[in-house]
Protein backbone atom coordinates (compact mmCIF):
# COMPACT_ATOMS: atom_id res chain seq x y z
CA UNK A 1 0.00 0.00 0.00
CA UNK A 2 1.47 3.38 -0.96
CA UNK A 3 1.89 6.51 1.05
CA UNK A 4 -0.67 8.86 -0.45
CA UNK A 5 0.09 12.36 -1.68
CA UNK A 6 -2.60 15.00 -1.17
CA UNK A 7 -2.61 17.42 -4.10
CA UNK A 8 -4.36 20.78 -4.32
CA UNK A 9 -4.20 22.90 -7.49
CA UNK A 10 -5.40 26.49 -7.37
CA UNK A 11 -5.87 28.14 -10.76
CA UNK A 12 -5.44 31.88 -11.27
CA UNK A 13 -8.19 32.62 -13.76
CA UNK A 14 -11.78 33.79 -14.00
CA UNK A 15 -14.66 31.40 -13.36
CA UNK A 16 -15.48 31.53 -17.06
CA UNK A 17 -11.90 30.60 -18.06
CA UNK A 18 -11.92 27.85 -15.46
CA UNK A 19 -15.11 26.31 -16.80
CA UNK A 20 -14.25 26.72 -20.50
CA UNK A 21 -10.50 25.99 -20.49
CA UNK A 22 -9.42 24.25 -17.29
CA UNK A 23 -12.29 21.83 -16.56
CA UNK A 24 -11.97 20.08 -19.95
CA UNK A 25 -8.27 19.45 -19.18
CA UNK A 26 -9.22 17.70 -15.92
CA UNK A 27 -12.39 15.73 -16.66
CA UNK A 28 -12.67 12.72 -18.91
CA UNK A 29 -12.39 8.97 -19.16
CA UNK A 30 -9.85 7.23 -17.00
CA UNK A 31 -7.83 4.32 -18.42
CA UNK A 32 -10.71 1.97 -17.51
CA UNK A 33 -13.15 3.99 -19.60
CA UNK A 34 -15.04 5.50 -16.64
CA UNK A 35 -15.88 9.21 -16.69
CA UNK A 36 -14.34 11.13 -13.81
CA UNK A 37 -14.34 14.73 -12.69
CA UNK A 38 -10.55 14.57 -12.48
CA UNK A 39 -8.33 12.03 -14.20
CA UNK A 40 -4.71 12.37 -15.26
CA UNK A 41 -5.73 10.42 -18.36
CA UNK A 42 -7.84 13.33 -19.71
CA UNK A 43 -4.83 15.54 -20.42
CA UNK A 44 -2.13 12.89 -20.84
CA UNK A 45 -3.91 9.89 -22.34
CA UNK A 46 -2.37 6.46 -21.96
CA UNK A 47 -2.09 4.71 -25.36
CA UNK A 48 -4.44 1.79 -25.95
CA UNK A 49 -1.63 -0.55 -27.03
CA UNK A 50 0.02 -0.52 -23.59
CA UNK A 51 0.11 -3.83 -21.68
CA UNK A 52 -2.31 -3.41 -18.76
CA UNK A 53 -2.16 -6.73 -16.88
CA UNK A 54 -0.15 -7.93 -13.91
CA UNK A 55 3.44 -6.84 -14.32
CA UNK A 56 6.08 -9.36 -13.31
CA UNK A 57 9.50 -10.13 -14.77
CA UNK A 58 7.97 -12.24 -17.56
CA UNK A 59 5.68 -9.41 -18.71
CA UNK A 60 8.48 -6.82 -18.38
CA UNK A 61 10.58 -8.98 -20.70
CA UNK A 62 7.73 -9.42 -23.19
CA UNK A 63 6.50 -5.82 -23.31
CA UNK A 64 9.58 -3.80 -22.31
CA UNK A 65 8.60 -0.17 -21.75
CA UNK A 66 5.21 -0.66 -23.42
CA UNK A 67 3.55 -1.46 -20.10
CA UNK A 68 1.21 0.62 -17.97
CA UNK A 69 3.63 1.10 -15.08
CA UNK A 70 6.63 2.45 -17.01
CA UNK A 71 4.41 4.60 -19.22
CA UNK A 72 2.61 6.19 -16.25
CA UNK A 73 5.82 6.88 -14.33
CA UNK A 74 7.33 8.50 -17.44
CA UNK A 75 4.26 10.57 -18.40
CA UNK A 76 2.28 11.18 -15.22
CA UNK A 77 4.97 10.87 -12.56
CA UNK A 78 3.05 8.28 -10.53
CA UNK A 79 1.92 4.69 -11.03
CA UNK A 80 -1.84 5.12 -10.62
CA UNK A 81 -4.35 7.67 -11.79
CA UNK A 82 -5.58 10.40 -9.45
CA UNK A 83 -8.14 9.27 -6.91
CA UNK A 84 -10.77 11.05 -4.83
CA UNK A 85 -10.75 13.96 -7.29
CA UNK A 86 -12.91 16.97 -6.61
CA UNK A 87 -13.11 20.06 -8.80
CA UNK A 88 -14.83 23.31 -7.86
CA UNK A 89 -14.38 26.93 -8.85
CA UNK A 90 -10.68 27.48 -9.57
CA UNK A 91 -9.56 24.54 -7.38
CA UNK A 92 -8.92 20.83 -7.80
CA UNK A 93 -8.02 18.32 -5.09
CA UNK A 94 -7.00 14.67 -5.45
CA UNK A 95 -4.58 12.05 -4.18
CA UNK A 96 -1.82 10.16 -5.97
CA UNK A 97 0.48 7.35 -4.81
CA UNK A 98 3.91 8.22 -3.40
CA UNK A 99 4.42 11.67 -4.95
CA UNK A 100 2.87 14.60 -6.79
CA UNK A 101 2.31 13.76 -10.49
CA UNK A 102 5.03 16.09 -11.78
CA UNK A 103 4.90 14.80 -15.36
CA UNK A 104 1.18 15.58 -15.47
CA UNK A 105 1.77 18.98 -13.85
CA UNK A 106 4.28 19.75 -16.61
CA UNK A 107 1.70 18.86 -19.27
CA UNK A 108 -0.87 21.01 -17.47
CA UNK A 109 1.54 23.96 -17.39
CA UNK A 110 2.07 23.59 -21.18
CA UNK A 111 -1.68 23.38 -21.79
CA UNK A 112 -2.40 26.52 -19.73
CA UNK A 113 0.42 28.64 -21.16
CA UNK A 114 -1.34 29.82 -24.37
CA UNK A 115 -4.20 31.19 -22.24
CA UNK A 116 -1.95 32.99 -19.75
CA UNK A 117 -3.42 30.91 -16.92
CA UNK A 118 -1.14 30.08 -14.01
CA UNK A 119 -1.67 27.71 -11.12
CA UNK A 120 -0.21 26.90 -7.72
CA UNK A 121 0.10 23.35 -6.42
CA UNK A 122 0.21 22.43 -2.75
CA UNK A 123 1.14 18.85 -1.87
CA UNK A 124 1.70 16.66 1.16
CA UNK A 125 3.09 13.10 1.02
CA UNK A 126 2.15 11.10 4.10
CA UNK A 127 4.97 9.30 5.85
CA UNK A 128 7.16 12.14 7.05
CA UNK A 129 9.63 12.27 4.21
CA UNK A 130 11.95 15.30 4.40
CA UNK A 131 10.22 17.02 1.50
CA UNK A 132 6.74 15.78 2.22
CA UNK A 133 5.17 19.23 2.20
CA UNK A 134 5.71 21.68 -0.63
CA UNK A 135 4.48 23.70 -3.54
CA UNK A 136 4.91 24.01 -7.27
CA UNK A 137 4.02 27.01 -9.43
CA UNK A 138 2.84 26.36 -12.98
CA UNK A 139 3.87 29.42 -14.99
CA UNK A 140 4.71 30.00 -18.65
CA UNK A 141 4.78 26.29 -19.42
CA UNK A 142 7.23 25.47 -16.63
CA UNK A 143 7.24 24.08 -13.10
CA UNK A 144 8.81 26.23 -10.40
CA UNK A 145 9.44 24.77 -6.97
CA UNK A 146 7.85 26.92 -4.27
CA UNK A 147 6.44 26.83 -0.77
CA UNK A 148 3.06 25.41 0.12
CA UNK A 149 0.43 28.00 1.05
CA UNK A 150 0.25 28.69 4.82
CA UNK A 151 -3.41 27.56 5.01
CA UNK A 152 -2.46 24.26 3.38
CA UNK A 153 0.57 23.80 5.66
CA UNK A 154 -1.58 24.40 8.72
CA UNK A 155 -3.68 21.31 7.89
CA UNK A 156 -0.61 19.08 8.13
CA UNK A 157 1.46 20.64 10.93
CA UNK A 158 0.09 18.26 13.54
CA UNK A 159 1.06 15.27 11.37
CA UNK A 160 4.64 16.51 10.97
CA UNK A 161 4.90 17.20 14.73
CA UNK A 162 3.55 13.73 15.50
CA UNK A 163 6.09 12.14 13.15
CA UNK A 164 8.97 14.06 14.84
CA UNK A 165 7.83 12.93 18.31
CA UNK A 166 7.88 9.27 17.22
CA UNK A 167 11.54 9.48 16.13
Amino acid sequence: MPNWCDNEVIFDCSEKEFNEIVRPLLAGEDSDGEHRELTLNALVTMPEDIFCGDLGEKEKELYGEKNWYDWRIAHWGCKWDARDGHVDCNRATFITPWSPPEGWYQALAYALEPYGITAHVNYYVEGGFPESLGGIDLENGTLIESEADPDFVEQYEWIEEEDEEEE
